[in-house]
């Protein structure tokens, strides 16, 4: 369930219930974890709409809520190519000369 830190604030909820792209609604309660109440979305955005919106919001500085995100994996994928970059430059002349 998302945060709401001002309860008269609308909350903003997204879903891939329905249709391609993505659902958007601004709601006063949270009732779309329920299809029997849940309204038709105010917005769909298009895939690649949804896409841009999330790149913009990135670029904002808005992070994901659940963990590291994909941020975290990439920064361990980055240290361990650099790694291996390093011990490549060492032992592929090495090889190399041998044969």
């Amino acid at each position: 369930m998302p945060i709401r830190r001002n309860p008269n604030e609308p909350l903003i909820r997204a879903d891939r219930r329905w249709r391609r792209g993505v659902n958007l609604w601004v709601i006063d309660q949270d009732t779309t974890n329920d299809p029997a109440v849940a309204p038709d979305p105010d917005y769909v955005l298009t895939d690649s709409d949804a896409q841009v919106l999330m790149d913009d919001l990135w670029g904002a500085g808005v992070r994901p809520a659940e963990g590291s995100g994909s941020a975290g994996s990439l920064a361990a994928t980055e240290r361990h190519l650099k790694e291996v970059s390093a011990l490549l430059q060492q032992v592929l002349p090495k090889a190399l000369a041998c044969n």
